[in-house]
Formats: C-alpha cells, sequence, structure tokens
C-alpha cells in the first residue's frame, strides 16, 4: 500500500466528492453572495433612474435640490447655532455690564468733583433781616355795621453774602403783607417787588409797600389790634415770594423759587415833648 499523493484516490468516490463540496463551500457562498448583492443594487438603481425619468422637470429639479444631508452634518449644524447663541448672550451680558461701570465711574467722578468744589468754594446761604418798618399807618373806621381797616405797611429787608466767591441773583417776585392775630392773619395788601443781585461779600436791599383799603374785621379783632398798635406790640407778618439763582464765575445756574418770610413788631410812635 503506498502513501502519500496517491492516497486520496484509494478513497470511495462519494467520499472524494464530500470531501471538494466541503473545501469549496464557504469560497463559493462568498461568490453568491456578492453576485446577488450586485443584481440588487442594479435593479434598485434601474428602477430609481425610470421614476425620475418619467416625473415632471420641476420636481426632478427639486429633488436634486432638497436632498436631505447626512445625520453628521444636521449635528455640526446645531452645534454651530447653539455657540452663536451662547456667544450673543454673552455679549449682551458683557455690554450691560461695560454700560454699568461706566455709569458707576461717571457718578464717582462727579461726587468727587462735587465734593472738591465744596471745599473749594464753601458755599454758604446768605442772610436776610428785616428792617423797622416805615411807613406803618393804621386807621380803624368806628362803623356800626362791621369796622373796617385802612393800613400802608413799608418793608425793608437787607441781605448779607458771607461767601467770598460765590454771587446770587434775585429775579423780580411780590411782597405781602398782614398783621399777625391768634384768630389768623389780617392781609394788608401786595406789591411788586423787583429783582437785584448780591455780590461776593456784598450787601443788597429789597423793600415794597403794601397797602390795604377797607378791610372788613370782626370787632374782638378790631380791639386787639388798637390795643395792641398803642402799644408798640403788634406783629406784622412779611412773605416775599422771588426765584433766586447761583453765580460761580461765568457759570449760571438755574432759577429756583425761594420764599422770605419775616416778623416784626411796630406800633404807633410816640411823640417827644419838648420843653417850654
Amino acid at each position: 500500500m503506498t502513501v502519500g499523493p496517491t492516497a486520496t484516490s484509494s478513497l470511495p468516490p462519494f467520499l472524494s466528492q464530500w470531501r471538494h463540496q466541503a473545501r469549496a463551500g464557504p469560497r463559493q457562498w462568498r461568490h453568491q453572495a456578492r453576485a446577488a448583492f450586485q443584481e440588487a443594487s442594479s435593479r434598485a438603481a434601474t428602477a430609481a433612474a425610470g421614476a425620475l425619468a418619467q416625473a415632471p422637470a420641476g420636481t426632478q429639479y427639486l429633488h436634486h435640490q432638497h436632498l436631505p444631508p447626512p445625520a453628521g452634518t444636521q449635528k455640526l449644524a446645531r452645534y454651530r447655532q447653539q455657540q452663536h447663541r451662547r456667544g450673543g448672550g454673552c455679549s449682551c451680558r458683557r455690554a450691560c455690564c461695560l454700560t454699568v461701570g461706566f455709569a458707576l465711574l461717571a457718578l464717582c467722578l462727579a461726587l468727587a468733583a462735587a465734593c472738591l468744589a465744596y471745599l473749594y468754594y464753601r458755599p454758604r446761604p446768605p442772610s436776610f433781616h428785616l428792617q423797622p418798618l416805615a411807613p406803618v399807618r393804621l386807621r380803624l373806621g368806628n362803623s356800626s355795621a362791621a369796622p373796617a381797616l385802612d393800613a400802608t405797611v413799608g418793608t425793608r429787608a437787607v441781605s448779607w453774602n458771607p461767601n467770598e466767591r460765590v454771587a446770587f441773583q434775585y429775579g423780580g417776585g411780590e411782597g405781602r403783607a398782614a398783621l399777625a392775630d391768634a384768630d389768623g392773619d389780617v392781609a394788608l395788601g401786595w406789591a411788586p417787588v423787583a429783582g437785584f443781585d448780591l455780590a461776593p461779600r456784598g450787601v443788597a436791599a429789597v423793600s415794597f409797600v403794601a397797602t390795604a383799603r377797607g378791610v372788613v374785621v370782626d370787632e374782638a379783632v378790631a380791639a386787639r389790634v388798637r390795643d395792641r398798635y398803642w402799644g408798640r406790640q403788634q406783629a406784622f407778618r412779611v412773605v416775599v415770594d422771588t426765584h433766586v439763582g447761583v453765580r460761580v464765575g461765568a457759570l449760571r445756574t438755574g432759577m429756583v423759587p425761594v420764599r422770605l418770610v419775616g416778623h416784626k413788631r411796630e406800633g404807633r410812635r410816640r411823640r417827644s415833648k419838648r420843653g417850654r
């Protein structure tokens, strides 16, 4: 019995055929699968080409123009959109922070400038002193119905500016005079007041004359006014409404309203007795 290549010829025929099929099985299966896949691909391409050829021209153009992008492209576009939104929010916050910072800086600089100006100029309000009223004339009528009052009151106020670098400017206004009483002030009329300038370390005067005719008063008020007037204890209330502005060098501020209120006691002046 020989051993070697001639040993296969000694196998039975059915065993040799089975052995040949076992060896060629995997390779043949791969060839068959590849052929089937190529045939299916060619059939699908042929069907798509036929459907596209039968469709209208507009439909073909839209089909070619609106192909869905791959999944990776959609994710990339969504990521870029999210990054753009985040960048816009950061820029808005940065702009708001810069605006608030500049506003706070400007406010601090303004406060510092105001403090330095106050320390340099040291502004103080002017003072007003009400002078003795002259002339003062009161006449009470002895009417049976109701007493009537005629009055003439001359008012003069002197103002002094204690500042060395700050000046004041007063505009025109009006002045009013009244008799002070426990039951209420009795108005004696009003008069216009001219404006004036108050220079640094300067003195200025404002004056007006209020006149009233036929002011009806109560009998009790008339009796009290007569007694106080003869006893030089009658109190007068003087009110001046005007506008004032501040001037520092060439800089001027706006005019703001101001009210000056003063009280003074006056009465009938006694005549001195002259010896013979």
